[in-house]
């Protein structure tokens, strides 16, 4: 059983008596569990989070300056009534895994070791139709465990003889002894991929009424695209979803976002090749392909890193881990800001804004199109952070003023206030002072700074931390939507852009593109005549006088700096490029490489196009080898010796990764990727071939090279 403490009490018990948070869960709407190891011991504490917030001296309001009838709604945390309500609370004190139970922004949790164990369902398919994507009333025909301690269990409800598993069950027999189970074992991380949305719903309705209080329906859907799936809300384990968190936060951006395409760039064991589930011929093949899912699903919990760096963001955003995981980042930047406020004595007015607002995101220069040379990388260094905290952006601190007259998105000041043109109505923050988001900025930037070379992982989550206090103030369902402050943060960036553009430009620089905060630019004469051809040089000088320039503004913590130099760079369109790095190697920025929807001849197609173009010492050397490169595929897909990935997008079809393309007579056609098909014989040359040369022209076209006639008939393969 556990034993109740005072929030103080357990604070101790963290701080003097070695205790380390492994687990936090929800009790009641005022209460949580909460488990700690000390000595190789272990404790269970429930927690009264409502009556730390009583004792508490709070005798502040953080007011909302846009909110309809301010003061409505004011309390510690944000007003949120779902399940995870009283987790925030928690968070917002500290309580989090390796959490150090003090309040405030910006912490680093400790790193807490436990297994990982895998899990995944498969489904009976004999009466589905192939083809169709499986409801969650399909009977479960399997399910396996596999943790990273050595343990693994099956259940099925087929008959068969496989070591460590339990056969001839009933569905729902499979569901409740996987329950069981998970139960007994109780790891620490219980992961599964796409496990909320599709294995822990099958769970849900296989069990019907059984084990109802553990099934916790949450959203996990993005602003644009809302979808619902559930948490596995088992006690002492975090039923984590890796998918979720992967597809919605940045820095995995993978080619291929499955569970096979993400094992393989991790280097984790991949997928083996999925038995027909429709005619089952080996039972101990399905139990095997089932147990394989499983441990992929743990590895790239473990090797992705997201164990340490899920658990980070918790504790430097205060907020619960599943929001963390879900990336719900209206909660996370709530939370962080809560916190901060607390630390200060503070509530928060969290009243809401009806307020419309013209909005206009981040500047984005058109782009000289065409191959360029010794290129250079200016960015902005957190940008809309540090607008915010030198403007003094935050909901307490603006006022809404009539329309100036100006046009929209100007930015003007005198000695007490800035001022932001917004369609009919102008944005005044005050130049002196502070504000709540600042005192969590300048926090979160500070940190990072200084552990960006000594603990990467955490300088990434206060990086996130920081973006997620802007993001949120955009998003009208967010508890801290604030459309003035929004709209006024990417119009002062604007302002910021232009401004270095035209320092960049007077001092002899070449700006080739922009895009919100950084800038591309290159050499000119005067790059040779002043700085003897050193372009990372002149680069250096011209952002010296854009930050004097800064210095006279209200915005004098901006700091472009130099991130990288290029020996060439294509710019194909807004937001479509690809840069040569000095390794040898090409980033793609929007184009079909970095696509998912692209077909493989495409991929093909922009690497090497673009490779012939920047590594060609002349232009005729590249024209040759791009004219042969077409001609070898316009015989290769009149031949039809094109292979199945050549021609398709990878899609899932009965639950297989399958090659989509579209058939000769205009029907799409599905290969599983692990069929052994080296060449198809039915796809549409015609669409192939035109998606083939739009991709050539993408890059010929800007490059100066002209259509595929043109290349073709002043190559010497035409001679």
């Amino acid at each position: 059983m556990y034993i109740p403490v005072s929030y103080e009490k357990l604070a101790y018990l963290v701080a003097n008596n070695g205790h380390v948070i492994t687990w936090c869960g929800a009790l009641s709407q005022d209460s949580v569990l909460v488990h700690t190891t000390s000595s190789c011991r272990r404790y269970q504490y429930e927690v009264n989070v409502d009556n730390a917030f009583n004792n508490l001296a709070l005798t502040d309001v953080v007011r909302n300056g846009e909110a309809d009838n301010p003061l409505q709604t004011v309390s510690p945390v944000p007003p949120n009534k779902d399940f995870f309500a009283v987790l925030r609370k928690a968070s917002v004190l500290g309580i989090t895994l390796g959490g150090d139970c003090t309040i405030g922004a910006a912490k680093r949790c400790v790193d807490v070791k436990g297994c990982v164990c895998g899990y995944d369902l498969e489904l009976n398919l004999s009466n589905e139709r192939r083809g169709g994507f499986p409801l969650p009333s399909t009977p479960v025909l399997s399910s396996a465990l596999w943790c990273s301690c050595g343990y693994q269990e099956s259940f099925t409800s087929m008959d068969c003889n496989v070591d460590k598993c339990t056969a001839n069950l009933t569905s729902r027999q499979v569901c409740m002894m996987t329950i069981e189970a998970i139960s007994l074992h109780a790891p620490m991380w219980l992961v599964g991929w796409n496990c909320y949305s599709f294995d822990n719903t099958c769970l849900h309705y296989a069990l019907g009424n059984h084990y109802e209080d553990l099934f916790k329906q949450v959203k996990i859907g993005s602003a644009s695209t809302v979808d619902y799936g559930y948490i596995l809300d088992v006690v002492g384990v975090y039923n984590v979803d890796p998918y979720v968190y992967m597809q919605r936060s940045p820095g995995y951006s993978y080619e291929d976002l499955s569970l096979y395409g993400v094992a393989k760039e991790l280097g984790a064991p991949t997928k083996t090749d999925m038995p027909d589930l429709y005619e089952i011929s080996n039972p101990a093949d399905v139990i095997e392909y089932n147990m394989n899912d499983s441990v992929v699903a743990a590895q790239i919990w473990i090797r992705s890193g997201l164990g340490v760096e899920i658990p980070s963001l918790a504790a430097c955003t205060c907020a619960p881990l599943y929001d963390c995981v879900r990336y719900i980042t209206g909660a996370m930047a709530s939370c962080e800001v809560s916190s901060e406020a607390v630390e200060h004595g503070k509530q928060i007015d969290w009243s809401k804004t009806t307020r419309e607002v013209k909005y206009e995101g981040g500047k984005v220069l058109e782009p000289v199109k065409g191959h360029h040379r010794d290129v250079v990388v200016v960015d902005y260094s957190s940008m809309y952070p540090t607008i915010m905290i030198d403007a003094r952006i935050s909901p307490e601190s603006v006022l809404a003023l009539g329309e100036s007259g100006r046009p929209y998105g100007d930015v003007w000041w005198n000695a007490q206030f800035i001022y932001v043109a917004l369609d009919d109505v102008t944005a005044r923050f005050p130049r002196g002072g502070r504000t709540v988001l600042g005192d969590v900025l300048i926090k979160n930037l500070s940190v990072r700074n200084s552990v960006k070379a000594s603990d990467p992982r955490y300088a990434k989550t206060l990086k996130i931390a920081s973006n997620t206090v802007y993001g949120c103030m955009g998003y009208e369902n967010s508890p801290m939507y604030s459309p003035l402050c929004s709209a006024s943060v990417t119009a002062i960036g604007r302002w910021c852009l232009n401004l270095a553009c035209r320092i960049l430009d007077h001092n002899g620089m070449r700006v080739i593109y922009g895009d919100t905060d950084s800038c591309l630019v290159t050499k000119t004469p005067a790059t040779d005549t002043l700085y003897n051809g050193d372009t990372k040089k002149h680069a250096l000088r011209c952002l010296a006088v854009l930050h004097s320039e800064l210095e006279k503004t209200p915005f004098p913590s901006m700091r472009m700096q130099l991130e990288s130099l290029h020996p060439n760079v294509i710019l194909a369109e807004k937001k479509m490029y690809c840069k040569k790095n000095a390794d040898g190697s090409i980033d793609f920025k929007g184009m079909s490489v970095a696509r998912r929807d692209a077909i493989g001849i495409c991929k093909d197609a922009c690497r090497a196009v673009s490779s012939f173009i920047m590594d060609s010492e002349t232009a005729e050397t590249a024209n040759n080898l791009i004219s042969r490169y077409i001609c070898d595929v316009v015989l290769a897909a009149s031949a039809m010796s094109l292979t199945p990935r050549d021609v398709s997008m990878v899609k899932k079809r009965d639950q297989k990764r399958c090659y989509v393309y579209t058939k000769k007579d205009g029907t799409d056609m599905f290969v599983p990727v692990g069929l052994s098909v080296n060449s198809v014989y039915d796809y549409s040359v015609t669409r192939v071939l035109e998606k083939f040369r739009s991709e050539v022209l993408r890059l010929t076209i800007p490059c100066g090279f002209g259509s595929l006639h043109d290349i073709v008939t002043s190559s010497d393969v035409w001679v």
